[in-house]
């Protein structure tokens, strides 16, 4: 029987090689023989009777003296934050093992130099800050530190954090921002960076300071926007509760080392070395499929395809200690961590505050070792400065963690993308995963960054592919269920709503819209109307019959009198407008230039634009910075002068027999513009001869100093010139500036029908996508930021037209 099954290998017992085994071996066809190769690696002052897995075998069992209480301490420690590691919570549901919340003091300190003529660690220096985990006390004050210190630290520390949180919600890292680059970027103070920021996230990503400045910069974010505010969770039992519940049935052969995966035709040969028995002799087998649940190093040294790739990910050795509770390295400083005696804490079901000595050695080679005081009295030392001293260290163990640089994301985003994407060189497709029937699973295979428990993380979006291409059904069972299976539970709970969804979207309008005789629900009916009403008040529209506003916006047309309608359109969108436009101008010659900056928005309206324009139009799309007319490429300058030209050659006049216009559409994008709008209308109105037609936002004349103030901040995160806000008196100065006539500028106030309606539709849309399993995203913050300037009224929103 055992013959007509597919044949896998997985080399590779952590996190990653157990839940592919586990989710094979769970395949309703039971089409899979599974084959688990590990490497017994326990440390020789702790031996243990056979084999072991690895995913628990660096844990220990401690006994607390006082209590006699057994603990089970693992290593590294295995908490994980609420918001990022969803998918790990989801897989202790389904396998019911029991988590809580757990909460953290962080108490920051510095080390000392060392005392000259001896090679010691001196002790501990007491904290100079001690942080609460999701600010679930007030900092407490660390010991002999004066009241005023203590308040002018939380207050800068306070600032810094509430500065960089705002960051990661507005400001998005560029491409190959490392996290040093981006911290200068947004101005984050140097002093909260080394003594605040690094130390805490060298203790989770367990590497020294510099290695962590040279992490892509979106893994820091991201890690911040989708933890924040979420709690941290430990396993009640530790994680050999996960380790027994994901190998329950499952036979590995341990004592196995791999040293060699080569892929031979169809089928693929592993060649290892037994160590049981002292019989190191090299055996070799063939398989269907082979699974690599190893570190990077490991890959590239067994599988030769990946070695030149892996060189590129730089993995280094981390130490874990446990630490003699009466030793000089374990005495950490006495801080009070909640208000409630422990009784009343374990009353209410909430397990107390756990210490972690954050201790930072200063320098060329900075790094920050963790110190963390388990229940039992025991002090785990992750990244320990002192090793030499055995007498103080009751256990140890070394393991490998994988660092992310901006090189190494992309090496890592090539080898996920799939044989579609996969990168050429030579006219051969790069190795990508899968490749050969070889996969690569684990916490450093995915866009993200790689700490203790990343594994599960990187299995939700590389495992997935694995196990989709061998066992389809255990893989929709055990990643999208929440909890065990209960009877009359839908399988798959909301997210096939996602299949009902109608792809590509009929309209991609992204303007503010103008929400007046329009539904509460309608998006692209309000920014329709919102072109609709900069037309008419540049005089370009029909009027509506007997002059009512019956006509919906989809039914107006341009002047029947306009024979050339010229439009240089700046930032097109993903061309909605465009094809507004040329419905409108349907029996009139449009000729139609936009440029745009935004890469994916230009590709996108290409697409959509080409095959459903009318023939008779002239429409040139082009990528560029439409703030700078200068910079744009020599094609787009011609045609911007030959439309204008085209214009001027049938233009008759400014009266009722006129019959051509050329106008400059802003339609939602001036304000953005960058470093001033100024050289965009100058360009139009002096070269271009072009009228204005825009949507802006402008500075309210009641707005305070300090609404001013933090609208500009806003606006800077945003992406927005420091001055793009201005008031209306300086906003006719810089129109009359770029040469428009002072007495046609007609500035009409809209902001009624614009900001207010705007952030409700956002909310009830936000509503909606939760209900089919999706979320807004960063447009939720976007849609807190239009509430705000409707309530406080700070900006205003304005069409604005003028004549050249």
């Amino acid at each position: 029987m055992d013959e007509a099954k597919t044949r896998v290998a997985i080399v590779g017992t952590g996190m990653a090689g157990l839940v592919t085994a586990h989710l094979l071996a769970q395949d309703p066809r039971q089409r899979y023989h599974i084959t688990i190769f590990e490497k017994v690696c326990r440390p020789a002052c702790f031996p243990q009777r056979g084999g072991s897995l690895s995913l628990d075998s660096a844990s220990v069992t401690l006994r607390d003296e006082d209590t006699g209480a057994i603990e089970r301490v693992d290593l590294p420690m295995r908490a994980i934050a609420g918001g990022y590691y969803n998918n790990t919570r989801r897989m202790y549901d389904y396998l019911g093992i029991r988590y809580h919340a757990q909460r953290f003091l962080f108490a920051f300190s510095e080390q000392r130099h060392h005392k000259a003529g001896r090679d010691e660690i001196e002790p501990l220096s007491p904290p100079y800050f001690i942080h609460a985990s999701n600010l679930h006390q007030l900092p407490p004050r660390p010991p002999g530190m004066a009241v005023a210190e203590h308040v002018l630290r939380i207050l800068f520390v306070l600032a810094c954090y509430a500065w960089l949180t705002l960051c990661c919600f507005l400001v998005e890292p560029r491409h190959d921002e490392s996290f040093g680059d981006y911290a200068g970027r947004i101005w984050l103070p140097r002093s909260f960076v080394e003594n605040y920021a690094l130390p805490l996230m060298a203790s989770v990503s367990t590497c020294p300071h510099e290695e962590l400045l040279r992490f892509p910069a979106s893994d820091i974010v991201n890690y911040k926007k989708k933890s924040h505010g979420s709690e941290h969770y430990v396993v009640v039992d530790g994680v050999r509760e996960v380790q027994a519940k994901l190998a329950k049935g499952l036979h590995a052969c341990t004592n196995a080392r791999v040293v060699a995966v080569t892929p031979t035709g169809r089928q693929v040969e592993v060649a290892w070395q037994s160590s049981a028995g002292g019989d190191d002799s090299l055996s070799t087998e063939r398989f269907d499929r082979v699974v690599l649940a190893v570190s990077p190093d490991v890959v590239g040294g067994i599988f030769a395809p990946l070695r030149a790739a892996m060189s590129k990910i730089p993995t280094i050795a981390v130490v874990n200690t446990i630490l003699q509770p009466t030793g000089d390295r374990a005495r950490l400083a006495k801080v009070d961590a909640e208000t409630e005696t422990t009784m009343e804490t374990r009353q209410r079901g909430r397990p107390q505050a756990q210490l972690i000595t954050l201790n930072s050695m200063r320098g060329a080679e900075a790094q920050t070792e963790a110190l963390h005081l388990v229940d039992c009295g025991a002090v785990v030392a992750t990244c320990p400065f002192d090793t030499a001293d055995t007498a103080q260290i009751l256990h140890r163990w070394d393991f490998p963690r994988v660092l992310r640089t901006t090189e190494s994301k992309q090496v890592v985003n090539q080898l996920v993308a799939g044989k579609r994407r996969a990168p050429v060189v030579d006219g051969k497709p790069q190795w990508t995963n899968g490749t050969d029937g070889v996969w690569l699973v684990g916490g450093w295979c995915w866009d993200g960054m790689v700490d203790a428990p990343a594994t599960w993380m990187g299995l939700g979006a590389v495992l997935a592919l694995v196990v989709q291409a061998l066992s389809a059904g255990a893989w929709r069972i055990f990643i999208k269920r929440r909890g065990p299976v209960q009877n009359g539970d839908a399988m798959y709970g909301l997210d096939h709503g996602k299949l009902n969804l109608v792809l590509p979207p009929p309209s991609m309008w992204m303007n503010m819209g103008l929400w007046h005789d329009v539904e509460p629900d309608d998006f692209a009916g309000a920014c329709r109307a919102l072109l609709c009403a900069l037309l008419e008040q540049a005089g370009l529209l029909e009027p509506n019959d007997h002059g009512s506003n019956d006509k919906k916006p989809q039914d107006r047309r341009i002047r029947r009198d306009l024979r050339t309608f010229s439009v240089l359109d700046v930032g097109f969108g993903c061309g909605d407008q465009t094809l507004a436009l040329s419905n409108l101008a349907a029996d009139a010659d449009l000729r139609y230039l936009g440029v745009t900056l935004n890469q994916a928005q230009f590709t996108c309206a290409r697409q959509r634009v080409t095959s459903r324009l009318h023939e008779h139009h002239d429409v040139s799309l082009f990528l560029g910075d439409a703030a700078n007319p200068k910079s744009w490429p020599p094609a787009c300058l011609e045609k911007a002068a030959a439309i204008s030209a085209g214009s001027s050659a049938k233009h008759v006049g400014g009266g009722k027999s006129r019959q051509s216009a050329t106008i400059l559409l802003a339609l939602d994008t001036l304000y953005h513009f960058s470093p001033s709008r100024l050289p965009l209308l100058a360009y139009a109105a002096r070269d271009l001869r072009a009228d204005l037609a825009a949507f802006d936002i402008l500075l309210s004349d009641t707005a305070s100093t300090w609404q001013t103030l933090k609208l500009r901040v806003v606006g800077r995160l945003s992406g927005c010139p420091w001055t793009a806000f201005k008031s209306e008196r300086e906003y006719r100065q810089m129109l009359v500036a770029a040469g428009y006539a002072a007495d046609s500028i007609v500035v009409t106030d809209v902001t009624e029908h614009v900001f207010g309606p705007l952030a409700r539709y956002m909310d009830t849309q936000q509503v909606r996508l939760e209900g089919v399993g999706l979320k807004m995203g960063s447009l939720r913050v976007a849609g807190c930021l239009f509430g705000w300037w409707a309530r406080s009224r700070v900006v205003r929103g304005v069409v604005v037209t003028a004549k050249a």
